[in-house]
C-alpha cells in the first residue's frame, strides 16, 4: 500500500527550525521526515488524553478499589512517566 503525500509550507520559529534541523541529521531523517513523525506522536498522545478522560469521567462515580503495593509498582512500571 503506497500512501498519499501532501507539500505544504509552515511557518517555524527560527530557533524551532534550527533545532528540528539538527535532531534531523543526529536520527539520519528527513526535515519532513521529523515533523511528520514528531506530529504523529502529538496527535496519539492528544487521542490517548481524550481518551482517558472519556474513561475517568465514566468511572468517577466509582469506589476506587484498594490497591496493593505489587499492583501500585506493576501500575508505575506499566504507566511510566507517561502521566
Amino acid at each position: 500500500m503506497t500512501t498519499q503525500t501532501i507539500k505544504t509550507a509552515i511557518s517555524l520559529d527560527r530557533q524551532l527550525f534550527s533545532r528540528s534541523d539538527v535532531l534531523a541529521r543526529e536520527l539520519r531523517m528527513t526535515r519532513s521526515g521529523l515533523i511528520a513523525q514528531a506530529l504523529e506522536e502529538f496527535i496519539a498522545k492528544r487521542r490517548n488524553r481524550n481518551l482517558l478522560a472519556r474513561l475517568n469521567q465514566v468511572y468517577e462515580d466509582q469506589p476506587e478499589p484498594p490497591r496493593t503495593p505489587a499492583a501500585r509498582a506493576n501500575h508505575r512500571r506499566i504507566i511510566g512517566d507517561s502521566w
